[in-house]
């Protein structure tokens, strides 16, 4: 059986990031927010401790959360138009919370083309990316 929470909490992170940016299913709207406040908290913890710890995965893992939410709001709202399936919301939603995290932009959209293995999404990443140039030039 499949429970879209319990796989979310259970996998590794690298599975989760490749669940939400490839599952071709819808996954509820409260279940997503459920998996994305922990994670939130616990990344704005830890970017404010004064210890090493990383903020890379997890902020991927909310961001990509974030995206998916917003992609599966448009695909209920909308359902019969031709938009992008809501794993596309979540690459670019992952990359814009790491990008604002971690404030790197360029390198950003070469690191999730290597993590999608898709070019398809070269052209998105590169438009959010030369967003980010130019509202922090």
């Amino acid at each position: 059986q499949y429970h879209d929470l319990a796989t979310l909490f259970l996998s590794p992170p690298e599975m989760t990031i490749k669940e939400l940016f490839h599952f071709p299913g819808q996954i509820a709207i409260s279940k997503l927010f459920i998996f994305m406040l922990p994670y939130i908290l616990f990344t704005c913890v830890t970017n404010g401790m004064h210890v090493p710890g990383s903020v890379f995965i997890p902020s991927l893992l909310f961001g990509s959360a974030l995206g998916r939410i917003v992609g599966e709001t448009i695909h209920i709202c909308f359902p019969n138009t031709g938009h992008a399936d809501a794993g596309t919301y979540a690459l670019i939603g992952s990359a814009a919370c790491l990008g604002g995290i971690s404030r790197i932009t360029i390198s950003l959209a070469v690191i999730m083309i290597e993590t999608t293995g898709d070019l398809q999404y070269g052209l998105p990443l590169v438009v959010r990316e030369c967003m980010c140039v130019r509202v922090n030039v």
